[in-house]
């Protein structure tokens, strides 16, 4: 059985960077190889910022499930997603 939590740890050890660097370093990777061929494919069809967001937060989740990033993450996404989508949400409710 392969322990997935454990890549990052191994990964700072290869790098001589520390665990935690580690698990940011690849959490970052898994972000980026998953989300940028659905940024492309969402962007070329043009069906808007709906499909990158789900899978972007669904990445998160999963960084933090294994214990790669920290739960505060996921917070500072929340923040990010308000700031960038608060108006157009605002909108939408009709204020």
């Amino acid at each position: 059985m392969i322990d997935l939590s454990s890549f990052g740890e191994l990964l700072g050890e290869k790098l001589g960077i520390g665990a935690f660097a580690g698990g940011m370093l690849i959490g970052f990777i898994l972000l980026v190889v998953v989300l940028f061929p659905i940024t492309l494919i969402a962007r070329k069809k043009g069906s808007g910022y709906l499909a990158e967001m789900v899978f972007g937060i669904s990445i998160f989740g999963l960084n933090i499930a294994f214990g790669w990033w920290p739960v505060w993450m996921i917070i500072i996404l929340a923040f990010l997603i308000a700031l960038l989508y608060g108006e157009n949400i605002s909108d939408a409710l009709g204020k």
